[in-house]
């Protein structure tokens, strides 16, 4: 293979007859996989327009999830050290990411990062906004749910925060009936789940209404009539995967054939999606109750190399306030805790992750949320 690499072979030479159904694409993966040829050389062939989209996307999707998977699609990428907190969105592509102290707020659903590395140091934090299920509505709205957050890169220091939690619910707001929460949806594998929304006090439709597997919470609600209810806390729906390698390749594809289209400006025949990765919101309060929290959100992280001595949160959304200067007004529930995927090499402490639930509102009246799922494995 080494051969390639010479300057007397175009790059489009190669392209071409790697694009030949001759070549199997086994043999080209391990062509382009061969430590005899410069990752530079690699990435050049890949865009080359002799290789057709399918193809391109043939030969990625073959490709180990390995340092010259990610080079290919990080080669060209922009080095960015933050100097103010800013907002990004959809997917983005870095060679080099630095937080440099400061908060890079991750909008869009899903937001995906892709980065030969990452750096997010002390006092610095990657915030998923909680673009999940609505929060329930009309009096106290309940919380949105986490949003889902996809991270691939070669390496991570992990000093700060990075965090796909629930929404706060609102607290007491005035009298009427609140509305339910939005659903929710998460990919997952070994049944692992999201924890259950805290069963609220109060009368009505919202009690026991976060108690569901993967459910916002419930609305609290206040004085005992079925108009003044809350709304109950919407509840995740969950995809289970047979094998983590096919849950990855169903959050790494997507990501490859982003790439090809949005970098590469190839089309290949289909293309796959993003599957759904958000939590459920909270259910809206009553009459004189808080709403509930939502749900916390979706966070799968692969890198190869990772160093973790912050925290990666996943947690739900507290409860709202009800209004504690009045008897038999409740607050609102706390979200079931979300879901967390962290596949890395390293030691990575699993005391640094967290998918709690969240709390109870004041007066602080209902059972506990309980906390998500998290695993952790190499790559």
């Amino acid at each position: 293979a080494s051969i390639l690499n010479s300057p007397n072979i175009a790059v489009d030479r190669i392209a071409s007859i790697l694009n030949s159904p001759n070549i199997a694409v086994d043999r080209a993966v391990a062509i382009l996989n061969s430590p005899n040829i410069a990752v530079d050389r690699i990435a050049s062939i890949v865009k080359s327009s002799s290789l057709t989209g399918d193809r391109t996307q043939t030969i990625l999707y073959a490709m180990p999830f390995n340092d010259r998977f990610i080079y290919i699609l990080t080669n060209e990428a922009p080095y960015v050290t933050l100097n103010a907190n800013t907002v990004f969105t959809g997917v983005n592509r870095f060679y080099n990411l630095d937080l440099n102290g400061y908060t890079y707020t991750a909008d869009g659903q899903p937001h995906v990062i892709i980065a030969q590395s990452i750096n997010v140091p002390s006092l610095s934090s990657i915030v998923k906004t909680p673009t999940g299920g609505a929060g329930g509505s009309v009096v106290a709205p309940g919380g949105r749910g986490g949003g889902g957050l996809i991270i691939l890169a070669k390496s991570m220091t992990v000093a700060g925060t990075i965090s796909a939690d629930g929404q706060r619910g609102s607290n007491y707001a005035g009298s009427g009936r609140g509305a339910g929460g939005g659903g929710g949806a998460m990919p997952t594998v070994n049944n692992l789940s999201p924890g259950n929304g805290s069963d609220t006090c109060g009368y009505g439709y919202g009690n026991n209404a976060g108690g569901k597997p993967g459910a916002g919470a419930g609305g609290g609600n206040s004085s005992g009539l079925i108009y003044d209810a809350p709304g109950p806390g919407g509840t995740v729906s969950l995809t289970n995967y047979s094998t983590i390698n096919d849950l990855v390749k169903a959050l790494v594809f997507p990501i490859a054939d982003w790439y090809i289209v949005n970098v590469l400006g190839k089309r290949p025949t289909k293309t796959s999606t993003f599957p759904a990765c958000y939590g459920a919101g909270g259910g809206g309060g009553g009459t004189c109750g808080g709403g509930g929290g939502g749900s916390g959100g979706f966070m799968f992280i692969y890198s190869l190399s990772l160093s973790l001595t912050g925290t990666l949160s996943a947690r739900g959304g507290d409860g709202g306030n009800g209004n504690t200067s009045t008897s038999g007004c409740y607050n609102g529930g706390g979200g079931g805790g979300g879901l967390i995927f962290v596949i890395a090499g390293g030691y990575i402490p699993q005391s640094n992750i967290s998918v709690d639930g969240g709390k109870l509102g004041a007066p602080g009246c209902g059972t506990a949320s309980t906390p998500g799922s998290f695993a952790v494995m190499g790559p």
